[in-house]
């Protein structure tokens, strides 16, 4: 038998390689989930751009709402521009300033125009991918265009304009974050064009401190995305469970509307029969009688003499006229009882009898 202190290290090893082969087993699934959910990813943004018609209707509700949260928005971006145009009045040229709040009103007027020629009653699959794209592309001038702030008002050499600009472009990004989130095109969007233009003017800066407002940039921006993610998973929830409820909503009013007309013809049918069965009472009461009536004076031999063979005859007419009476009553009072005509009364017999 081998001595424990040469088993030792090949179970040592062992052991590692056994560790390691799992450490191996679960990186490779861990990379295997990151490249399911970045497949994902990318598929709802192209989706959301290029909607498929099974996902037409979730491109539709998101479209919509996203339409609903910026419906104000075109009234307040106007005056919000003015007044930073008018902060950097110590830094930027009153004409540069112009411009900027020119290219403002220009691309608000054109989403004013584009949100008039939304609005068509043609709600088929080509209408639909039209309109994402378009919203898509007016969504992006507007958004160069107000980004541009820290192009055309931006001041080299000073700190405290580049903060500024800064600061509302980063409460540009978190507000614009919360609204567009719904639609993964339009986030997607949001974020790249407030990227560039929070970044971008910072690192290009020479100055130190611009270095480090874009290193923290960088982080918020990565922040923002997180956010983007739980609040496009947390909506796409929310409509999927309104679009169902309003299917269910939906099949329950037409099954109530089925029930509603098959009770009606029901009823309907039901009424005719009792009303048939109770015109029929005087018409088929009226030749049976005169059967019985003919067929017991044969029996009884009224006149004259009748073979025996005639009275067996009008024996059995007699009885069968009876039993066909007997089911035509009890047809009748079946009517009733449906019609609410017929009722119980009470009265003393006799068992004996």
């Amino acid at each position: 038998m081998m001595p424990a202190h040469l088993l030792e290290p090949g179970l040592s090893m062992l052991s590692d390689f056994l560790g390691q082969g799992r450490l191996r087993d679960r990186a490779a699934a861990a990379g295997a989930r990151a490249a399911n959910s970045w497949h994902q990813a990318l598929a709802a943004i192209f989706h959301s751009y290029h909607p498929r018609e099974d996902s037409a209707w979730l491109v539709e509700a998101q479209l919509a709402l996203y339409r609903r949260s910026t419906r104000y928005s075109a009234l307040l971006i106007p005056i919000g521009a003015f007044i930073i145009a008018e902060a950097c009045q110590p830094w930027i040229a009153r004409a540069t300033r112009l411009i900027w709040w020119g290219t403002i009103l220009a691309c608000v007027a054109l989403d004013l125009i584009g949100r008039r020629l939304e609005a068509s009653p043609d709600q088929s699959l080509t209408a639909l991918r039209r309109r994402a794209k378009t919203y898509i592309t007016m969504n992006t001038l507007f958004l160069v265009a107000w980004c541009s702030m820290s192009v055309f008002l931006w001041a080299p050499g000073e700190p405290v304009n580049h903060m500024m600009l800064i600061l509302i472009l980063a409460c540009s990004l978190a507000g614009s974050i919360t609204i567009s989130a719904v639609h993964p095109a339009s986030a997607v969007n949001v974020f790249i064009v407030h990227a560039i233009f929070i970044v971008a003017p910072l690192a290009l800066s020479p100055d130190s401190l611009d270095h480090t407002l874009a290193g923290l940039s960088a982080v918020f921006i990565a922040l923002m995305a997180g956010q983007a993610v739980a609040l496009n998973v947390s909506m796409t929830k929310m409509l999927t469970l309104e679009h169902e409820r309003a299917g269910m909503v939906a099949g329950l009013q037409r099954a109530v509307e089925n029930s509603d007309r098959e009770r009606a013809r029901a009823g309907a049918a039901s009424r005719t029969k009792s009303q048939f069965l109770s015109n029929m009472n005087h018409e088929l009461r009226t030749p049976m009688n005169a059967i019985l009536g003919f067929s017991e004076l044969m029996k009884n031999v009224s006149y004259g003499t009748t073979p025996d063979k005639c009275a067996e005859y009008a024996t059995i007419i007699h009885d069968s006229g009876q039993n066909l009476l007997s089911l035509i009553d009890d047809m009748l009072d079946l009517a009733k009882i449906e019609g609410g005509k017929l009722y119980l009364r009470e009265s003393e017999f006799s068992v004996a009898h």
